[in-house]
């Protein structure tokens, strides 16, 4: 580009210095000299300013065509939608389509509803990575109960699952499980996955005594008494408790592969820049990065708002 200022300066510089014509503002220029410097001109400047151009001619088709393409993928969007909710026989809905990032627009959305449902592909491709980032940030920020739908690999498969780990926050998720369970009318196992002191550093080189049949059972009763008060809520529901010596994210994974719907709670902090107090749960975002079979997962969050929607939602009779 430099060349190119250069041969400016000197073009002007010629005509300044040019004759001029008696009885008019013209000048004689030396004609050579100028179409040399204009070539010069032409041969520095750089081709993609010349594609540039051909954008801007054409500027108004590519809009036109950028804007009948989005129309046209927001009308099928819209049509498989209505195709599919009238196919399951849903007697009342409302297709709605907004402008913007998906996480952003689905957690606002939240705010007005009772229960956030949405696809995974998994993480086997660059256009699933996208949407499995999408459910993790909307199951980490979204202020209702997130389902995240997936293939089921045993179509037979009924049972719900849920984690817990005995913590407050961890309890919502369980009154939404029992809740939906019996809604259904389905079996409820309820899996608590730790690790005992076996699996320490410490203890596996035999320097420090451990007694893991002391720790499991302890850990039963934990979970027996967690569970008690939401299976005399709900004495509808057969329930199974599944205390597992495994981090609980590879717990509710495996559990997932025989499982219609898999419950945890998650901890994110709620809304967009909300600098809450707790970190979003790693159990949440492992499982939905990992889980491997399920069909259903849902993340039901520790915020107060959930249990409300919970409770609105838990009544519907839905397909597991």
């Amino acid at each position: 580009m430099y060349r190119v200022f250069e041969a400016l300066d000197e073009l002007v510089a010629i005509v300044e210095e040019a004759r001029s014509v008696p009885m008019t503002a013209s000048c004689v220029v030396p004609r050579g000299d100028v179409l040399e410097l204009l070539d010069d001109v032409r041969d520095a400047l750089p081709p993609e300013l010349d594609d540039a151009q051909d954008v801007l001619d054409h500027r108004d088709k590519l809009i036109d065509d950028a804007r009948a393409q989005a129309d046209k993928t927001v009308g099928d969007a819209d049509e498989e939608a209505r195709a599919l909710l009238e196919g399951d026989g849903v007697p009342s809905y409302e297709v709605e389509t907004r402008t913007g990032k998906p996480a952003e627009q689905l957690v606002r959305r939240a705010e007005e509803s009772s229960v956030v449902v949405m696809g995974s592909r998994g993480h086997s491709t660059l256009s699933d990575l996208v949407v499995g980032s999408v459910s993790q940030h909307v199951a980490r920020q979204s202020p209702r109960p997130v389902v995240v739908v997936r293939e089921q690999a045993q179509a037979q498969a009924t049972r719900v699952v849920v984690g817990t780990d005995g913590s407050e926050g961890s309890r919502p998720a369980l009154e939404w499980a029992f809740a939906y369970a019996e809604a259904v009318g389905v079996e409820l196992t309820v899996v608590y996955g730790f690790q005992t002191s076996a699996s320490s550093p410490a203890i596996l080189s035999g320097f420090i005594p451990t007694n893991v049949g002391d720790e499991i059972a302890v850990a039963e009763d934990m979970l027996k008494d967690v569970v008690a008060p939401y299976a005399a809520r709900f004495p509808g529901v057969a329930v199974k408790r599944e205390a597992i010596t495994v981090p609980a994210s590879v717990a509710l994974a495996e559990a997932s592969e025989t499982a219609a719907l898999v419950v945890v709670g998650s901890r994110g902090r709620g809304a967009f820049g909300d600098s809450g107090d707790r970190a979003p749960d790693l159990v949440t975002h492992e499982l939905i990065r990992a889980a491997r079979s399920d069909r259903r997962y849902l993340a039901s969050s520790s915020r107060p708002g959930a249990r409300a929607a919970s409770g609105a939602f838990a009544p519907t009779r839905t397909r597991a």
